[in-house]
């Protein structure tokens, strides 16, 4: 037993030693080009996967990792710069029948967006829910 654990953690030491590289690099936004490659990226993934169209949400965010990493082996786009391409996208109502993004506001005023059933978006406690205008979150609300 005290071998099986020692070997765990050897291994989990060297993963992490043999990836200075990624762990160094700059965090995606932080060089000129950035920005650029994320939007340019997004919207490759926009025109690729069809969001009303896929079988699931599974496959949708599938479709969308498939174009950042097409991208970054392209060398358009960083690889520290994936997960801002495919978070905002994977926040979306894409492949889900009946789900909207639910854009909704607190009586103190704080927003926020849900992937949610379109009979779920109602306001609470005196604020605002509205369904978006787009089925990503990172678009469909004003914040």
């Amino acid at each position: 037993m005290v071998k099986l654990a020692v070997a765990f953690f050897a291994s989990m030491l060297f993963s992490v030693a043999s990836r200075p590289a990624l762990a160094n690099a700059p965090k995606c936004l932080s060089q000129p080009d950035d920005a650029a490659s994320v939007a340019a990226t997004q919207t490759a993934a926009e025109d690729t996967c069809d969001c009303m169209g896929s079988a699931t949400h599974f496959a949708y965010v599938q479709c969308v990792r498939a174009v950042a990493k097409q991208a970054f082996a392209k060398g358009t786009i960083r690889k520290t710069c994936l997960k801002n391409v495919v978070a905002p996208l994977s926040k979306s109502s894409c492949g889900i029948p009946g789900a909207v993004t639910c854009c909704a506001t607190t009586a103190r005023g704080d927003s926020s967006c849900q992937v949610i059933p379109a009979t779920a978006c109602k306001p609470r406690s005196g604020g605002t829910a509205v369904p978006g205008a787009e089925p990503w979150c990172f678009v469909a609300c004003d914040h």
